[in-house]
């Protein structure tokens, strides 16, 4: 698929440029800007040039996409844009510290599909998904009704999530609980008792690790993750055999399913809107877990 290629390239040069500019130009990525982005995050500087390049190479390749980025929210590229573009060009940025650190956790992500097909599919009109670790070769990709899959220097494998079924044989998930929530004493024990609690920095990352088997579940209820975080994984989880469901709210309520058609006409949205996640290898985790969270909304994705 070209489109798959072209983000592939857009992924890798953008990889190769950060790799190479990283040690040499360290103090100007780690410089925290003083503004607040369209998402309503403070800024550090990598993200800002990062975005800025991402968008550079998109232009280049003619895509007819309207972007819907993290960090610049709405850009047309197009006067009648027929696809769209998700881009959190640095998912991670947290974990590029005030001090020198060699390899820290981030990736770039995107995911491509039909606007004509959005208001109707919600997510599922992503038609093409890819997450490019940064400080390596790593990349997770998916294609609609294709598969899911791994690539890097030495291997191209199809994901398939973990068959594990059980919450009482220690099993492996992210766990993301940031804000207060209500918690079940069931889940309480469980979080200090059984699991084995697994964070990478980065929600997208973690939620690959669903995604490829790696964790049997992830887990966030903290009501703060956004559409850009959320979207992609969405993608790679379905594409690769898990459940996954998304509970988005605006100003602490439920909202809309078709909130990603939404932000096409109202920006504000991507700050406003934050979700609460739960994602699994297989049907019968997704529900022992569900249950031990209250609250949980379901909005059918």
């Amino acid at each position: 698929m070209q489109i798959l290629s072209i983000l592939k390239n857009i992924s890798n040069e953008v990889s190769k440029y950060i790799q190479e500019n990283y040690y040499t130009a360290q103090a100007k990525f780690l410089k925290q800007d003083n503004f607040i982005n369209v998402s309503g995050d403070l800024q550090k500087g990598i993200d800002n040039i990062v975005n800025d390049k991402i968008i550079d190479l998109v232009k280049a390749a003619k895509l007819p996409v309207i972007i819907i980025s993290e960090e610049t929210g709405i850009i047309k590229l197009h006067t009648n844009p027929t696809h769209f573009l998700l881009l959190d060009p640095i998912d991670g940025s947290n974990n590029v510290r005030p001090w020198f650190t060699p390899h820290p956790n981030l990736v770039i992500s995107m995911g491509f599909g039909e606007i004509g097909k959005l208001k109707g599919l919600g997510l599922d009109a992503i038609d093409v998904c890819i997450v490019k670790e940064i400080f390596s070769d790593n990349t997770y990709y998916s294609i609609k009704d294709q598969g899911a899959y791994f690539q890097n220097n030495f291997l191209k494998y199809q994901l398939r999530t973990s068959k594990n079924i059980s919450l009482t044989e220690a099993p492996i998930i992210g766990v993301d609980l940031d804000k207060k929530v209500e918690f079940s004493a069931d889940l309480v024990s469980l979080i200090t008792g059984n699991i084995i609690v697994r964070r990478l920095g980065s929600t997208i990352l973690d939620l690959c690790q669903v995604a490829a088997g790696q964790y049997d579940a992830y887990i966030s209820t903290g009501n703060r993750l956004k559409v850009t975080d959320v979207c992609q994984p969405y993608a790679l989880i379905k594409q690769s055999g898990g459940v996954i469901e998304l509970s988005a709210y605006y100003k602490n309520e439920l909202f809309s399913n078709n909130f990603l058609y939404e932000c096409l006409s109202n920006q504000d949205l991507l700050r406003d809107i934050r979700f609460k996640v739960i994602a699994s290898g297989s049907e019968v985790l997704f529900q022992d877990i569900k249950g031990l969270v209250v609250p949980f909304h379901n909005l059918g994705y």
